[in-house]
């Protein structure tokens, strides 16, 4: 049967905490794979997976001794 988990559009935005509209953009521009299930799209985890790729690795601290950062936190 199946085993992979679907996910609506909704809750892919409140995993990666973006509009739903973002995540329907993502889908509309074919950043972000999905399948139909009857009438609705969703999204395999699998492709939230292949959408999730690996950012920069990271630096040593020495490396971010004079990084400032632009929002005041």
């Amino acid at each position: 049967m199946l085993e992979e988990a679907y996910y609506t559009v909704e809750e892919v935005s409140a995993l990666f905490r973006v509009t739903k509209a973002t995540v329907w953009k993502w889908l509309r521009e074919g950043k972000m794979r999905f399948v139909w299930i009857g009438s609705e799209k969703r999204i395999p985890a699998t492709a939230l997976k292949e959408f999730i790729r690996p950012g920069t690795p990271e630096q040593p601290e020495t490396s971010q001794k004079n990084f400032e950062p632009t929002l005041g936190v």
